[in-house]
């Protein structure tokens, strides 16, 4: 944007449009980074549970025997950094969903919840 700016003579338009998108890519990185350096997640042989603890603390819990899937998935990028997300539900609705996401290899995670619930 700097250079489109400086040094040619395309409309002001052109370097703002690519500023702003610029902007809301690195501010959507720095907000996902916050938010994982506050999050933690713990599974245990009784439960699976996520504490986001930030300015208050927000726990979701969901007992290995209230378990009804084990699901992992894995976008491109997240393919690419060998990174995933392992979602456990024990029903329908958004405090029955444990959703434990940037893990590096999910795979380990996902098995020992299947070992837990066999």
């Amino acid at each position: 944007a700097a250079y489109l700016l400086e040094s040619t003579t395309v409309p002001y338009i052109y370097p703002f449009i690519i500023f702003i998108v610029g902007m809301y890519l690195f501010f959507q990185g720095a907000i996902r980074y916050l938010r994982n350096l506050h999050t933690t997640y713990i599974v245990t042989d009784r439960r699976a549970m996520k504490m986001y603890k930030f300015l208050w603390l927000n726990t979701t819990e969901i007992p290995i025997s209230r378990i009804v899937s084990i699901s992992e998935t894995r976008g491109l990028f997240e393919l690419l950094t060998s990174r995933g997300t392992v979602v456990v539900a024990s029903g329908v609705g958004e405090r029955q969903i444990v959703r434990m996401q940037d893990i590096t290899d999910p795979s380990p995670v996902a098995d020992i919840l299947r070992r837990f619930l066999a």
